[in-house]
């Protein structure tokens, strides 16, 4: 039972015989964490330079399956292009003879 944010504390005798007197604080109510941003995703067709050689994933977020490296100076198709959660683009890359299909983050390649 709850009668105000504040609660006077009479007197609060520690473990080794000092006394405190005061008034403490508690929270009325907590504030929930800021909702995820949303997933979007565009279905446009490009295509893309490598500027740095980088890991093409299985997903649009750094931590999905490694499948293949995507060396510098490659130009590659890309299917769609996905903003993640976090705010990040990432491109997803047509599959060729010589690599699979993946996503690549926006910070490795430049559209042309």
């Amino acid at each position: 039972m709850r009668s105000s944010a504040l609660r006077s504390l009479a007197t609060l005798t520690l473990g080794v015989g000092l006394t405190f007197s005061g008034t403490v604080a508690t929270a009325s109510a907590v504030t929930p964490a800021a909702p995820a941003a949303a997933v979007t995703c565009d279905p446009g067709s490009a295509t893309v330079y490598f500027i740095d050689t980088a890991q093409l994933r299985n997903g649009y977020y750094s931590d999905a399956k490694f499948l293949a490296w995507v060396g510098r100076g490659t130009t590659a198709s890309y299917s769609e292009w996905c903003k993640n959660k976090y705010g990040n683009v990432w491109y997803h890359l047509k599959k060729t003879t010589s690599r699979p299909a993946g996503w690549v983050y926006e910070g490795y390649v430049r559209r042309i």
